[in-house]
């Protein structure tokens, strides 16, 4: 996820930078030429707000495809304990709106579910779209 957050820094910086060299030249500007780079800014602020957009939702949707395969997981999991001890419901309690007033420690089945979801071993996630994950930054020397 650095990888969309980057690319939105790099925009932030890029807009940045006009905004200063406008506020720093705008005085010595005759009328129009102020008024042109005022409205390119107000452009490119547009089309940041709307790149920033599309990459936030980029970066959510990967993020729901990385999570969703653990998340099934660890439902498999607190199912296959719930029938071995003949539970009929088991609670999420650290959920944002819990309905459990109080509970016996005792019954909290955190770490026999981390137990055996580590005794399955780790699932290695698919590349997004089929791509090859590759370091930010990193070229190739040019031949």
């Amino acid at each position: 996820m650095g990888v969309y957050r980057l690319q939105i820094q790099r925009m932030d910086d890029s807009l940045k930078t006009l905004m200063t060299a406008f506020d720093r030249d705008s005085p010595k500007l005759d009328s129009v030429t102020r008024e042109t780079r005022r409205t390119t800014i107000g452009q490119k602020e547009v089309e940041y707000q709307q790149r920033a957009r599309g990459l936030d939702s980029t970066m959510q949707a990967r993020q729901a495809q990385l999570v969703k395969p653990i998340m099934e997981r660890v439902q498999a999991v607190i199912e296959t304990i719930r029938a071995e001890d003949n539970y009929a419901v088991i609670l999420d309690v650290g959920a944002q709106v819990s309905v459990v007033v109080a509970a016996d420690k005792r019954l909290d089945l955190t770490d026999r579910v981390l137990a055996r979801l580590k005794s399955q071993g780790i699932p290695t996630a698919p590349p997004a779209s089929g791509a090859i994950p590759q370091p930010a930054g990193v070229t190739r020397p040019k031949k």
